[in-house]
């Protein structure tokens, strides 16, 4: 079937190139969208652990502690595997674990 007189129709290969340009397109903006994000959660990082920082440079221990920006004479040991990783438990000598009531 031949087209109307007067309507053009795209090569073929038009129409792969258009595709092609397509999905790089999106694939642009999906890295655009994913970078503007990663760049934001690093700020926010960033302004976090500065906020610590100044914390631990100007707050006493009972603060610290107390708002649970630190925790002092407190031990590790290993607990268990999560999704391949090792999991630490963080206790303080002495202190009860719902696990032992």
């Amino acid at each position: 079937a031949q087209p109307a007189r007067g309507s053009t129709v795209p090569p073929v290969a038009s129409v792969q190139q258009a595709a092609v340009a397509g999905a790089s397109a999106r694939v642009s903006q999906a890295d655009r969208y994913a970078r503007r994000w990663e760049q934001l959660l690093r700020l926010e990082y960033r302004e976090a652990a500065n906020d610590l920082r100044l914390r631990r440079a100007k707050w006493p221990r009972s603060r610290l502690e107390a708002s649970g920006s630190a925790v002092f004479d407190a031990t590790a040991s290993p607990d268990t595997d999560l999704f391949g990783e090792k999991v630490v438990r963080v206790g303080k000598p002495g202190e009860t674990r719902l696990s032992d009531l």
